[in-house]
């Protein structure tokens, strides 16, 4: 969890990556940081696929444009849907107490995907 003003990217650059190599990370254009692609992928061998904006540096190709297109709306679908289930306001002291309740709402909504299967 971070705070909404914070860029993405500098939230995911603390995460502790601990996937197997060759791995792919899909990524919003938020998420832009060619060095830090670069570095993912030297060191790690890990393929940070960020959506890019028109005038980026960096341009796709199409195929792997799409694919990154198609599985943002996905990922996008299911946050919408599981944002629906949580209330107005979540009332919580504490930033423990506010990332229990949220795992919580995710984890409702996943055990009542699963019971509609």
């Amino acid at each position: 969890m971070a705070d909404g003003s914070e860029a993405d990217i500098h939230a995911f650059k603390r995460f502790n990556l601990d996937i197997p190599t060759h791995s792919i990370i899909d990524a919003d254009k938020g998420y832009t940081d060619y060095s830090w692609e670069d570095l993912l992928k030297e060191d790690a061998e890990i393929t940070l696929m960020a959506l890019r904006k028109k005038n980026a540096k960096r341009q796709m190709n199409g195929c792997w444009q799409y694919i990154c297109q198609k599985t943002r709306k996905q990922i996008e679908h299911t946050f919408s849907q599981v944002s629906d289930k949580f209330e107005r306001s979540i009332g919580a002291v504490t930033k423990k107490c506010f990332e229990l309740k949220c795992f919580l709402f995710v984890w409702v909504f996943a055990l009542t995907k699963l019971a509609n299967i």
